[in-house]
């Protein structure tokens, strides 16, 4: 695996960490934008992206309680050293 996959690896469970955060508190429908402003991507590169929005329907909602569950077990994903997400 390259430094670049476990980059990718990191912010895909990032996201899924953050979507998991606002389902789990009633959230269903997520602004892509805002999702990318709290991983720390920069205003104009998520403002490309204010328009778009991910549903979390049941089958979504499964996987992040299989999630939640791998996370409690303490198997939570660490991001690779001098690696930048955006």
């Amino acid at each position: 695996m390259t430094a670049d996959d476990l980059v990718v690896a990191y912010a895909k469970n990032f996201m899924l960490e953050i979507m998991a955060v606002l389902y789990f508190h009633g959230q269903n429908e997520l602004h892509v934008g805002a999702v990318l402003r709290l991983m720390g991507v920069a205003n104009d590169v998520a403002a490309k992206h204010d328009d778009e929005r991910i549903v979390i329907d049941d089958e979504l909602a499964s996987r992040l309680s299989q999630y939640r569950e791998h996370a409690q077990a303490g198997q939570s994903p660490v991001r690779p050293k001098n690696s930048t997400l955006h």
